[in-house]
This record gives structure tokens, C-alpha cells and sequence, in this order.
């Protein structure tokens, strides 16, 4: 296989998202630019390897299991992973909530690990989905820990998608709510990724103070908010502090 095949196989496996996750043909040679004849004999290849996978009944194709066994593998290879699991079973058992690690990946989060309440000790490690910065917990966590420029050229690259119609798509509003998470050290998801879903979130540092991800509890918005606050956020924050430590971070002052 050429290089130019090969990067147009890379093209195809790209064009598939949470949002988009059949396609066939024609819409793949459309989205690409690229003839039905091009894409078809791409396809195969990919099928033929494990990569897509073509559904019985729409005949449309979406991604095989081999991404999700590679995705798996990187997953377990994560530092953030290895060192955060423990932190991250702790805190889902505290506090009666699912718990989730998320990597940085700008201008957007990958989900990396989740650990449900009562799971017995169990974490899901994954890769995926990317989740939006501005309407989630993860990625507001983030974002809020920025150094102005890098948060201001983050923006510059991100669509305000509104999701629910609690969702900000504001941006000085957006820059407004940002300021205050970032004063009081987590974010927080009102159902504006998803009905039906509260969060709150904290950033975790790497070496040098860098950002490299969030870890968040999740629940019912009932589960969440009507709750001690100060008592939730501040196990979130310690959780997140403990992920930072193992993941490099040396706190100013020490």
C-alpha cells in the first residue's frame, strides 16, 4: 500500500464520529472528494483487516473491532491511567458517583477511564469518545486552568456547538463562567452536554504545571447538585491533586 493510500485509509477511519457512525460509500467518497471506485477498494482493504465493519442491515459501514482492541491497548499503556486508577476507584466508591478520567486533547477531551460506584474495584479503561471543552465538566475543568493566550487560541478553534438548551454558546458568558470555576478550583456541567447529567470537574497537572487532563464525578443532576458541595468538591479536588502528584506535578511552594 502506497503512502498516499495510506493516508487516505487514515482519512476514511477519521470520518468516523459519535455523530456520524455508519457511512457508506458514496458519502465517503462525497465528505472526501475521492471516486466511489477509490473508496471502495480502501474500504475492502479495511474490512478485510478488521478496521471497518459493514452493518448487515443498513449495508452502511462503521468502525470494526480492531480500533476498539488498539484503542483498548493504548488505554492501558496511558500514564494517566496507570497512576489515576486507584484515585479514581477510591473516589467513585466515596462518593457514590461514576468517576472518569479525561486526556487533553486540544481543542477537545478523550474519555480515558471510568469507575462506577459499587463496581467492586472495576474500571472501564478506554479511548473515547472525544468529548466538546465548552460544554462539558472535563473539558471546562481544563480550559479554566489555561493561561489566557492558550485559552483564548483554544476558543479561537472551537465551535460553541449547543447541545442542550442549557448549553453556553456565549463566548464572553462562556469567559465569565470560566473565571469563576478557575477561582474556585472545578467546573461544573449543568446538563449542558446531556439532559439529564450533572458534573463536576477538576484539572490534572503534569511536570511543569502543564495541563494534561480532568478527572470528574458524574450523576442525575439531583444526585450531584443537592448535595454537600463543599464536601464533594473538595474530595474531587483532592482526588485531582493526587492524580497530579503521581502524574509529575510538583505543587508551588514545595
Amino acid at each position: 500500500m502506497s503512502v498516499q493510500s495510506v493516508n487516505r485509509a487514515v482519512d476514511i477511519l477519521s470520518l468516523f464520529t459519535v455523530e456520524k457512525t455508519r457511512l457508506g460509500i458514496t458519502e465517503m467518497a462525497n465528505m472526501l472528494g475521492l471516486s466511489k471506485t477509490t473508496i471502495h477498494g480502501l474500504v475492502r482493504t479495511l474490512v478485510s483487516r478488521g478496521f471497518l465493519q459493514q452493518d448487515p442491515e443498513t449495508r452502511k459501514y462503521m468502525l470494526g473491532l480492531r480500533i476498539y482492541e488498539l484503542g483498548s491497548n493504548l488505554a492501558a499503556s496511558l500514564k494517566i491511567n496507570q497512576v489515576g486508577s486507584p484515585v479514581v476507584h477510591d473516589l467513585a466508591g466515596e462518593v457514590g458517583l461514576s468517576a472518569r478520567l479525561a486526556l487533553w486533547d486540544p481543542p477537545a477531551m478523550v474519555l480515558t477511564m471510568t469507575a462506577l460506584p459499587g463496581s467492586s474495584g472495576s474500571q472501564m479503561q478506554q479511548m473515547g469518545p472525544r468529548l466538546p471543552c465548552h460544554c462539558t465538566a472535563i473539558g471546562k475543568a481544563v480550559l479554566a486552568a489555561l493561561e489566557p493566550d492558550e485559552l483564548h487560541d483554544t476558543l479561537d478553534h472551537t465551535v460553541l456547538v449547543k447541545m442542550t438548551s442549557h448549553t453556553i454558546t456565549d463566548r464572553r458568558e462562556l469567559l465569565d463562567q470560566l473565571e469563576m470555576f478557575q477561582r474556585q478550583g472545578y467546573a461544573e456541567d449543568r446538563e449542558e452536554f446531556m439532559l439529564g447529567v450533572g458534573c463536576y470537574a477538576a484539572a490534572v497537572r503534569g511536570p511543569g504545571g502543564a495541563i494534561v487532563g480532568s478527572i470528574s464525578v458524574s450523576g442525575l443532576p439531583q444526585q450531584v447538585f443537592k448535595r454537600n458541595r463543599t464536601d464533594l468538591a473538595g474530595r474531587l479536588m483532592a482526588a485531582a491533586d493526587s492524580v497530579s502528584r503521581a502524574m509529575g506535578h510538583i505543587p508551588s511552594g514545595f
